[in-house]
């Protein structure tokens, strides 16, 4: 829903939106098992020559959610002139790390787990083993493997960190998903949300974040 919020709010300054879902997720159809940050970056890809090809005397600018900001930098240098303006809402950048912060999360029901301790709970024998299954689970689909052999040692932490002007980094201060510390020095221009959880859905939440992100967007 903030996505659709956000649209109604730019339609209201004249600034014309298109959203994407990637194939297999939320209202897009296709099998999520196959994805990749490559597999997402080439859907990507061909919405930006879709839009360099149309619109390209516009200024236009790109709000991405946590693993779609990865895919933003999978190949950033070649969209650094593009875009007018970039907002990364919890971005899950560094993949290397969150990956095995989320197996040590997901694998340890008994102790307290957090971004600063995960790495004492960390087995790098079963986390080997993990990474080759075929039957892991994301909230709603199945996931091949693939996804993890390819991203377990990729980290875009610093990939917008020369962007200083374009980049507005959104995330809330209670992600458990990606936590903030995972990312916190990814830009220089931040909006930290109070209590917020990793999706920002929830109203008092939105309220923290959603016009100051329009004014990011549509202000000189």
């Amino acid at each position: 829903k903030k996505f659709r919020v956000l649209s109604e709010w730019l339609v209201e300054r004249d600034v014309a939106s298109l959203r994407l879902d990637f194939v297999g997720c939320w209202l897009s159809s296709g099998d999520f098992g196959n994805v990749t940050i490559a597999y997402w970056f080439e859907q990507l890809h061909f919405v930006t020559d879709y839009l360099k090809k149309n619109f390209s005397d516009c200024d236009i600018s790109i709000v991405c959610h946590s693993m779609s900001a990865a895919v933003l930098a999978y190949w950033i240098e070649q969209w650094y002139s593009m875009f007018d303006r970039i907002v990364l809402i919890a971005p899950w950048l560094n993949q290397t790390k969150l990956i095995r912060y989320r197996f040590v999360s997901k694998n340890n029901k008994e102790a307290f787990i957090d971004w600063d301790n995960y790495i004492n709970y960390f087995d790098d024998s079963k986390f080997q083993n993990f990474l080759h299954r075929e039957d892991h689970v994301s909230k709603t689909s199945y996931l091949k493997k693939d996804y993890f052999l390819t991203s377990n040692n990729l980290d875009f932490s610093q990939s917008f960190h020369d962007l200083t002007t374009k980049v507005l980094h959104v995330h809330g201060d209670m992600d458990t998903v990606v936590p903030f510390q995972s990312v916190k020095d990814c830009c220089d221009h931040k909006i930290i949300v109070s209590w917020g959880d990793h999706d920002l859905e929830k109203p008092i939440y939105r309220e923290q974040w959603v016009k100051a992100v329009l004014n990011f967007l549509v202000n000189d």
